[in-house]
């Protein structure tokens, strides 16, 4: 998500939460501009900005959510969880557009818990 914004508003500094995964964020904002100042901070939605982004983020992911499902014709389900790679399994197995690592994923995973 933050990729995206970057390619549509250039920026000079990029605040996430402490929790997210540092060395991933830098090199992907490393190969949109290497100038882009990264600061994780803990609790970091305690800040006004960081929390209205993160309404919006929500809010625009409920929104896909619901229009999924009327795409596909099923609920499809929220979060990493062994539902969303059983979804996903069973949705592959309905189209010839499959994306690879996808459909690994949820066969690997799927193999692993059951």
């Amino acid at each position: 998500m933050i990729e995206k914004l970057v390619e549509i508003q250039p920026v000079k500094l990029v605040i996430v939460d402490k929790f997210a995964n540092e060395t991933l964020i830098e090199k992907r904002l490393n190969k949109l501009d290497p100038t882009i100042q990264l600061i994780l901070i803990p609790k970091v939605q305690q800040n006004l900005a960081v929390a209205a982004a993160s309404i919006l983020a929500r809010d625009a992911y409920l929104r896909w959510h619901k229009e999924a499902k009327g795409e596909y014709g099923t609920t499809i389900p929220k979060g990493r969880t062994h539902r969303l790679y059983r979804w996903g399994r069973l949705m592959s197995n309905r189209t010839e557009n499959r994306h690879f690592r996808t459909w690994r994923n949820c066969t690997s995973r799927l193999q692993k818990m059951f």
